[in-house]
């Protein structure tokens, strides 16, 4: 095993390669998004869950900004997913963790942000939500954030979401991206 260390802090790996998927992802997570805010006080903070690690599809397709394919094993992820939640919580301790909100993507709508299926996205975020519930079950969790509205019905929606998922309590808080000042148009914000 090998261990990962974070000034007074450590994360033991269970594999060789510290350059592994789970140990480079979490040393990002670790050094780098979470301990300046945490250690300023910010309690109101996302965990997103963007751009799926390069070695989890079987070809990974490169997007506007990273790696876009979905992966392979769902059962691969959801593994991924639990040794995160877990270390998160190792780490920073329980009360922290659980007042993280997650989120599964950025704009996955998009074919440059997710180029799988409605159908693979809805079972990553299945298994996404069930793993971390499984390490706190009052998690809050979120689909992507939608940039824009899709009339398509069979495009990935959070209308599709909602059709498709087997319980509407999966879906905790949904976003939505604007880059433009909506503005008022005849009654209605366009």
């Amino acid at each position: 095993a090998n261990i990962v260390e974070f000034g007074e802090k450590s994360v033991e790996c269970s594999v060789v390669d510290l350059a592994d998927k789970f140990c480079q992802t979490l040393a990002h997570l670790l050094a780098k998004e979470f301990i300046v805010p945490i250690a300023a006080g910010y309690t109101d903070l996302t965990l997103v869950l963007d751009n799926f690690p390069w070695d989890l599809p079987y070809a990974p397709v490169t997007g506007t900004i990273g790696q876009t394919a979905p992966p392979a094993s769902v059962a691969e992820w959801a593994a991924f997913v639990d040794r995160m939640t877990g270390a998160l919580i190792a780490y920073y301790g329980r009360p922290v963790v659980e007042r993280f909100r997650f989120r599964l993507g950025t704009e996955q709508q998009s074919k440059d942000r997710f180029s799988g299926t409605p159908e693979q996205y809805l079972a990553l975020y299945e298994a996404t939500v069930e793993t971390i519930r499984g390490h706190l079950p009052d998690a809050v969790i979120g689909p992507f954030n939608q940039a824009g509205a899709s009339a398509d019905p069979e495009g990935l929606t959070y209308a599709y979401l909602y059709r498709a998922l087997p319980d509407p309590g999966y879906i905790g808080y949904v976003a939505h991206s604007l880059y433009y000042v909506p503005r008022v148009r005849q009654g209605t914000v366009a």
